[in-house]
């Protein structure tokens, strides 16, 4: 029987605008994002942040805040990546705060 964990599977404080970070799914594993937190801070021009796969290159989620205050942005779901796939964070504008979590799913 495949175990399950649940898992932190990327955080990080202060995402630089313009930067991106991977996360790929280990070897034996199947990844499923459930959770995304994120935070940014006041800026002049609306904060954009998105995730997308680095498979196939698709957007699956697109944070953006009124720019005006600090504003956080949920996201809940289930997005799903196998072996050699993942996701690509990408901070379009401003900098961001971001914590995922999910599960992390043995493959037999």
């Amino acid at each position: 029987m495949a175990s399950l964990y649940t898992s932190l599977l990327y955080a990080i404080k202060g995402l630089a605008e313009g930067d991106t970070d991977e996360v790929l799914t280990s070897d034996g594993f199947r990844m499923v994002v459930t959770n995304i937190d994120c935070l940014s801070g006041p800026s002049a021009f609306t904060p954009a942040l998105g995730f997308e796969s680095t498979l196939r290159g698709e957007t699956w989620f697109m944070a953006q805040t009124n720019g005006v205050l600090s504003t956080s942005v949920q996201w809940f779901g289930h997005q799903v990546f196998d072996v050699g796939d993942g996701f690509r964070v990408n901070a379009h504008r401003n900098a961001w705060d971001i914590r995922v979590t999910g599960w992390l799913l043995e493959l037999p």
